[in-house]
């Protein structure tokens, strides 16, 4: 029964600290706004350079080997951002991984520890026992849910 509690216990713990859900970003709207903003002007600005890179090239080659190798120099870096951002991705997801991992085992020698300790306490008066873990049980709900 006590390792079914403590169990739970963990488990919930472990979800409350390593959830990836923020409840609150922590970002003002304003802030909000600005990256909005810069991402367009970030966009228009690589519009502009695209079509004077287009209007560069048509004036060395022709209207569609132009347009195609503007198309190409554009599919490209696409290409090229989007491979870096999966592996930066694939780096924090390892990386994730592994604090998750030693979060977890840190848990369990917790909880182990614990269990070693409070054993014989529990044995010795096991309705004082019950009854802490019951107001123990009242404040954790009150906490979080």
């Amino acid at each position: 029964m006590f390792n079914a509690v403590l169990l739970l216990a963990e488990q919930f713990i472990i979800e409350r600290a390593l959830s990836s859900a923020s409840p609150v970003t922590n970002k003002s709207k304003a802030s909000l706004g600005l990256y909005i903003l810069a991402g367009f002007l970030l966009c228009l600005g690589v519009g502009f350079m695209m079509f004077g890179l287009y209007a560069l090239l048509a004036q060395s080659f022709t209207i569609e080997v132009a347009a195609v190798l503007t198309g190409g120099i554009c599919i490209t870096l696409a290409l090229l951002m989007v491979l870096g951002a999966l592996l930066v991705f694939q780096f924090k997801r390892k990386k994730a991984a592994h604090l998750q991992q030693d979060a977890i085992e840190m848990f369990h020698q917790f909880f182990e520890n614990v269990d070693e300790e409070l054993k014989e306490v529990v044995a010795e008066h096991p309705k004082l026992a019950l009854a802490l873990a019951s107001v123990a049980g009242i404040f954790t709900a009150k906490r979080f849910f």
